[in-house]
């Protein structure tokens, strides 16, 4: 199979590419993921972080994962995505051990597992 014949497979990125680690600092910090950024680390230690999620048809078939640790109270991680998806609400992780699963179909972020306290 060729690349040509198979655009998805010029996507594939190595897994330790994959996993991105956000640490917050007290001025807070923003970030949007990349299609490949599958696996998200947050420590929020020290100020808020906002996470905006790629864009919807890009990450259509995509998996995210979005995990909270050692999040320390009033910090709060916002996910968001780039207002182009249909029903989407930003999320607030408010917690340590925090996390939400997120997929796209290409039209719409769905919800897949959501602990959030």
């Amino acid at each position: 199979m060729s690349l040509e014949k198979n655009p998805r497979q010029m996507a594939i990125v190595p897994s330790s590419n994959k996993i991105k680690k956000l640490v917050g600092v007290a001025a807070g910090l923003s970030d949007t993921l990349k299609v490949y950024e599958q696996t998200v680390i947050v420590v929020a230690t020290a100020g808020n972080v906002t996470i905006t999620l790629p864009n919807v048809t890009e990450a259509m078939g995509n998996i995210y994962s979005i995990y909270c640790t050692d999040l320390t109270s009033p910090a709060t991680v916002t996910v968001q995505d780039q207002n182009e998806s249909l029903g989407w609400s930003d999320m607030s992780l408010t917690a340590d051990a925090d996390h939400v699963l997120l997929y796209s179909d290409g039209v719409a972020w769905k919800k897949l597992i959501d602990v959030t306290t």
